[in-house]
């Protein structure tokens, strides 16, 4: 039996004028940049800033890819990347998409060394209009250990 436990909430903007986000080599992503920004992350595991690059492959359910860097309030970096879908629900409101995704952190941070065996899952939405990205990023903990 598992259980979720949110990790942060995390807000993203769009800033067409943001240089892409560049981490480690082992990273590959897929898809043509679809855009960039900052945001902030905030929660009981990680608070801080956030800076983005999302890639797409277009289709009826597009595939995303968002790659990033979270800067702490203590100082530490932690990187990130996810693998998720984009789609929209209501063909009456085009400008609103879903956007589940699943994420990996990688950090040299000790105090944060334990996102990097954690995978979580991202639940958010992604408003074209307002150019922001709101996401909910929980971990499933096994019960009864």
């Amino acid at each position: 039996m598992t259980s979720n436990q949110q990790l942060f909430e995390a807000e993203l903007h769009f800033l067409p004028s943001a240089p892409p986000v560049q981490l480690h080599e082992r990273l590959k992503t897929s898809g043509d940049l679809l855009g960039r920004g900052n945001g902030t992350v905030r929660g009981g595991a990680l608070q801080g800033r956030v800076h983005w690059s999302i890639f797409e492959v277009q289709g009826p359910i597009c595939e995303t890819t968002i790659v990033g860097v979270i800067t702490t309030d203590d100082g530490a970096t932690v990187e990130f990347a996810t693998r998720g879908y984009g789609v929209v629900p209501d063909p009456n409101q085009p400008h609103l998409w879903d956007m589940p995704a699943v994420v990996r952190f990688w950090t040299e941070s000790p105090a944060y060394q334990w996102l990097t065996t954690t995978l979580a899952r991202w639940d958010g939405t992604f408003d074209m209009n307002r150019g922001v990205i709101r996401r909910i990023i929980n971990r499933d903990e096994q019960m009864g250990h």
